[in-house]
């Protein structure tokens, strides 16, 4: 079962394009608006998802808070039929919001900016690492689970909380 009218997009950052492209999803009008459903991994998939189709220009994204089994919970209609669109183009509008390596190993020594570090505190500190081939988290980052922005029910704690926090993490780095 899924939230109606939302396709089921399994993907890797590496795969984005095609992934799009395989559902049929559409961006080129802005009128669309996608809507990110997450029923695994404590959003943090989705999240992913939502900042990549913003990176590259598609503003009108929405993440449901509390995902999927928020939805579920609230008693809310799901359905079993597929939905379809016919193939459109992929504008895409990259936005800088990206840094390259060269640029983080520059950032060592000036801390111009504040790399963040989502992953859990056991793998920020090179343990139980299961995903990347090495253990340990780039000199200077700063770990702020991603978990740590939802509250018990997997919802988005309040803004000004989040806000707060993330301004004492970035400890006078401007948030830009």
């Amino acid at each position: 079962s899924r939230v109606d009218g939302v396709m089921i997009i399994g993907m890797f950052v590496g795969c984005f394009s095609a992934a799009l492209w395989a559902n049929n999803v559409k961006l080129r009008q802005p009128q669309h608006r996608i809507r990110i459903v997450q029923a695994v991994a404590g959003g943090m998939i989705a999240g992913r998802l939502w900042w990549l189709l913003r990176w590259i220009g598609h503003e009108r994204v929405a993440l449901l808070d509390g995902g999927f089994n928020q939805w579920v919970k609230e008693g809310r209609e799901l359905s079993r039929e597929v939905p379809h669109s016919a193939h459109a183009d992929l504008d895409v509008n990259l936005h800088d919001w990206v840094v390259t390596t060269e640029d983080v190993l520059a950032n060592l020594d000036r801390q111009a900016f504040c790399v963040v570090d989502a992953r859990g505190p056991d793998r920020f500190r090179g343990e139980n690492e299961t995903i990347d081939p090495v253990g340990g988290h780039i000199p200077g980052a700063r770990n702020r689970f991603f978990r740590d922005n939802l509250d018990a029910d997997g919802r988005f704690r309040p803004a000004a909380e989040l806000r707060r926090e993330f301004l004492e993490l970035f400890a006078g780095t401007p948030p830009d």
